[in-house]
């Protein structure tokens, strides 16, 4: 092989590695990126979570307590509609 045409492709060759290295770091760069964006998000998502489970608890433990009150009104409204029946007859 001619010695000029053997320094033509050796830099060829070269200039492509190098390029190959920048697309490489670029794709490694963005790769990273993407990750730590997708781990963002799946703390987040796994933070509402804990939110929204905190919540559902809480109105969980609240409920009862209020279908308890609503079970006593309702008794006192038909007690009370004894009572004015009562009177009513009087």
């Amino acid at each position: 092989m001619n010695p000029e045409t053997k320094l033509i492709i050796d830099e060829i060759a070269r200039r492509f590695n190098e390029h190959d290295l920048k697309w490489d770091a670029r794709f490694a760069d963005q790769d990273a990126r993407l990750s730590r964006q997708i781990r963002d998000l799946e703390q987040a998502e796994d933070d509402r979570m804990a939110a929204l489970e905190k919540v559902t608890a809480s109105l969980d433990g609240w409920r009862p307590s209020i279908e308890g009150i609503v079970d006593n009104l309702k008794l006192d409204v038909s007690k009370s509609k004894l009572e004015v029946s009562k009177i009513s007859r009087n």
